[in-house]
């Protein structure tokens, strides 16, 4: 009879299967559970018994072990229904030796100890050979004691064991670990790299590097897989950039960014992007063996030999689908780009996103400046999975949320007093709007020319700019953006330019008593972030106050991107009624609009009072986002991140525009900013009609032909995001340069 604890190991693949063969040869009773069955066959002819459950499996245990491939796998193992942690007896031990997210294994720990269960992570490092020999590395986090009573069975998985502290220190080993050995395989392929483009035998190279300082265990083990062009199967790309995001998000919760974390996160996501999850994790020197043309192969490497083989596009047959179900095929109006140039997302990450055809492109468009910290944020997102998940997302009454984020953007904002929620920024400028008229019983509003203020009737009109003669006298025409949009819906409108200081005085000479707001973007985001002279908003502002009308300004766009503040804190000039929406969230649907406590008072059910309501106001999947966005906005240094990186990208695009000859100007802050191909920064909408588009449009479209997305308009700016920041900036200074090249040439 065994003396020895009763295992039950869940989770039977490349590591937990020789792990658990070696509990096995070691003399421990073990039972065995995966939800693929086979993965058991050579377990249970060595004297494994297979668990009908999970549950059963882990009640009949004195020692639950866990060998899973992720953070979500583990949340679902451990605490879903029926899980381990729910189904093992007080008393037992649970191990788990995942790569795991330090806040769950803390989360893990504390809801064992509430059931009286030890919990120890041991997440383990060293490939599947190690594993199989009985020779891994592993580090440990929990308490002493449990950790002295299961050494042995430790020291039967490993060579190396190492107890670590408290709960959540062995995954941050493991992860810190794990990244030397990502950006130390993407520096070997490198340094290989430069030595056979010099001529020197590969050998040779290789042999120098582990006589040297530069030695590594990537080094000592990996270039044979390399040189051999399988490229280590054992660990794949999609492990890889599940440690990465695991291992960057370690560090934006310490508060601060890692460099080289986030340059390796971008490479394997580009790797994984190009050959696919399952591809091993060496294929990150593929992709520079494939971009130099030149395979590493002993004895001076090997060069790639194009191989032609005609692509087929998915494109066309989901834009012929998608044209059967919606009009044009898209959602909404401004996603359609053609019939043959609509792009069709298959996954976004960071600053990138992958379409349909598996090709990457940077984005700048980064769907119209909602994604401020980069796409699938996993501060965010975890914040919103976990308000799903454990409170909901919809009861259509008051939530302590509602209040707490209201709270985070005031502490930002001074320019707001109270502020009511929204889905959209046309709902948020439709509320604010309503809100200017109940507050001064007036009816006119007046917006700036080349300003957007959402898809609602009274904003759904123009400045024709582009049929206007900017040689004649005459105004542009006021004509609607499309139909279905009625003549009365001008009536109460007025338009005035940007700049132009005779129009602001003209305005309130003939609508003073009638204008209850003028609505402007100080930055304006659908013109190419022209702006808003100092002087010209403080007269506006002065004007309005004197004239008992609301100064609204539109931060859809500008707000919690250009400053935490907004545009308000760059000029210092604050609204009566302001909107946000956007940046806000980080991509998720979420907006507001807020201002003055006296003006906001006249929103409410008692009679007389402004009308606001909807279903999913407040709806707590955005909330969610908001808080954790507003959060990390507040509280890092994000903004300033975007601002510098922001700041580069101008500058090497201003190198490259000058080495080509081209005339240019950059309009509005780092975090949006815009390219107008002319001699100044244009004042308003009618001097960007006089700037050269067209050469604009040709340089923006063979930029998307070469992997980087932006609006093919330079009314659009370029947004950026802080995970621009692992953005390789020479290559993007090599593309801009061909672009403007072709474009010229064109």
């Amino acid at each position: 009879m065994s003396t020895k604890p009763r295992v039950c190991f869940v989770g039977i693949g490349n590591m937990g299967n020789p792990m658990a063969a070696n509990l096995i040869k070691a003399g421990y009773p073990v039972a065995v559970f995966d939800l693929v069955r086979g993965k058991a066959d050579n377990l249970i002819r060595l004297g494994a018994t297979w668990a009908a459950s999970l549950a059963e499996g882990a009640a009949a245990a004195d020692v639950v072990i866990a060998s899973l491939p992720g953070p979500v796998q583990v949340h679902d193992v451990m605490l879903g229904k029926a899980g381990v942690l729910t189904s093992v007896r007080s008393g037992t031990t649970v191990i788990d030796t995942s790569t795991s997210a330090v806040d769950l294994v803390r989360e893990l720990a504390a809801f064992a100890g509430t059931r009286q269960v030890d919990f120890l992570e041991a997440p383990v490092t060293n490939a599947v050979d190690f594993a199989a020999l009985g020779k891994l590395s592993i580090f440990v986090g929990g308490s002493q004691a449990c950790f002295d009573k299961h050494k042995p069975i430790f020291e039967v998985l490993g060579e190396k064991i190492f107890h670590v502290g408290t709960s959540g220190n062995g995954a941050t080993v493991k992860l810190l670990t794990n990244l030397c050995w990502f950006v130390g395989a993407a520096a070997i392929g490198e340094a290989l790299m430069l030595g056979a483009k010099a001529g020197i035998p590969l050998a040779t190279v290789w042999e120098a590097i582990k006589s040297s300082a530069g030695n590594s265990w990537v080094a000592e083990h990996d270039v044979p897989s390399i040189f051999a062009g399988h490229y280590d199967p054992s660990f794949s790309l999609a492990l890889c950039c599940k440690d990465l995001g695991l291992i960057n998000g370690i560090a934006e919760s310490q508060g601060y960014a890692l460099t080289m974390g986030g340059v390796a996160q971008s490479l394997f996501q580009e790797a994984m992007a190009k050959y696919g999850k399952d591809a091993g994790e060496l294929h990150v020197v593929k992709l520079l063996e494939e971009r130099v043309g030149l395979y590493l192969r002993p004895p001076k490497g090997v060069p790639v030999t194009p191989i032609d083989v005609p692509k087929q596009s998915k494109q066309p047959a989901l834009m012929m689908e998608a044209r059967e179900q919606m009009p044009q095929g898209v959602a909404e109006n401004y996603r359609y780009w053609g019939d043959d140039k609509t792009v069709f997302v298959e996954h976004a990450k960071g600053c990138r996103f992958t379409d349909c055809d598996s090709k990457t492109f940077v984005d700048f468009r980064l769907g119209y400046g909602p994604i401020i910290l980069g796409y699938r944020d996993e501060r965010v997102d975890r914040a919103v999975v976990e308000q799903i998940m454990r409170r909901g997302t919809l009861s259509g009454f008051a939530t302590a949320l509602d209040a707490t984020v209201v709270k985070q953007i005031k502490a930002l904002c001074p320019n707001i007093g109270k502020m009511r929620f929204a889905n959209s920024g046309t709902e948020a400028v439709m509320g604010a709007v309503r809100t200017a008229r109940g507050y001064t019983r007036r009816d006119r509003i007046a917006i700036v020319e080349g300003c957007f203020h959402g898809l609602y009737d009274e904003m759904m009109w123009k400045a024709d700019v582009e049929n206007w003669n900017p040689k004649g006298k005459t105004a542009p025409d006021v004509i609607p953006f499309g139909g279905g949009i009625p003549q009365r819906a001008r009536e109460l409108v007025d338009f005035i330019q940007l700049n132009d200081f005779e129009a602001l005085e003209r305005l309130f000479a003939a609508r003073a008593d009638t204008l209850a707001c003028v609505a402007i973007e100080p930055i304006i985001g659908n013109c190419g972030s022209i702006a808003a002279s100092q002087p010209w908003l403080q007269r506006l502002r002065d004007l309005c106050t004197s004239n008992g009308t609301m100064l609204l300004i539109d931060e859809v766009k500008s707000g919690f991107r250009v400053a935490k503040g907004g545009a308000q804190q760059l000029y210092g000039i604050h609204a009566d009624l302001t909107t946000y929406a956007k940046a806000m969230g980080n991509g998720y649907p979420v907006a507001a609009f807020g201002g003055r406590s006296d003006v906001m008072d006249v929103v409410g059910s008692h009679p007389g009072g402004v009308v606001h309501g909807g279903t999913y106001t407040a709806n707590l999947v955005a909330l969610s986002a908001a808080h954790a966005t507003l959060k990390i906005l507040a509280e890092t240094d994000a903004l300033k991140t975007v601002d510098r990186v922001g700041t580069q990208i101008r500058d090497l695009l201003g190198r490259v525009f000058t080495a080509a000859g081209i005339e240019h100007a950059f309009a509005g802050p780092p975090a949006m900013f815009g390219i107008h191909f002319t001699p100044q920064v244009p004042a308003n909408y009618r001097d960007w009609r006089v700037t050269n588009s067209e050469l604009y449009r040709k340089f923006a479209w063979k930029l998307i032909e070469l992997g980087v997305m932006l609006e093919p308009d330079s009314r659009e700016p370029w947004f950026v995001c802080e995970a621009h920041q692992h953005l390789d900036l020479g290559w993007l200074e090599d593309i801009a340069t061909k672009a403007i090249t072709f474009a010229r040439a064109n």
